[in-house]
């Protein structure tokens, strides 16, 4: 019950001292999961973390599996259902 307060207070007070495109970005970033396809979300996972991705060559070089690993279903699990569970 405490966080909940915790959090109502917090929610206001960035409500209030944040600028307005802050409040946009925030927005967009909440809603953007929302609104695109699985499909959508699947590629740009795959194109920022797959071998020749922006990220990917990095990992993949220090051995670290994102795309078709555990790490990359996660990810992609939250990124979908994360704002539906924030929203309820």
């Amino acid at each position: 019950m405490a966080a909940v307060g915790l959090a109502i207070i917090l929610a206001l007070a960035l409500n209030r001292a944040m600028p307005q495109f802050l409040l946009y970005f925030f927005r967009l970033a909440f809603f953007l999961p929302v609104i695109l396809s699985p499909v959508v979300i699947g590629l740009s996972l795959v194109l920022v973390y797959g071998n020749n991705g922006l990220f990917g060559g990095f990992l993949q070089d220090i051995g670290f599996t994102v795309i078709f690993a555990m790490p990359g279903m996660v990810l992609a699990t939250v990124f979908v259902c994360l704002p539906f569970v924030v929203r309820e």
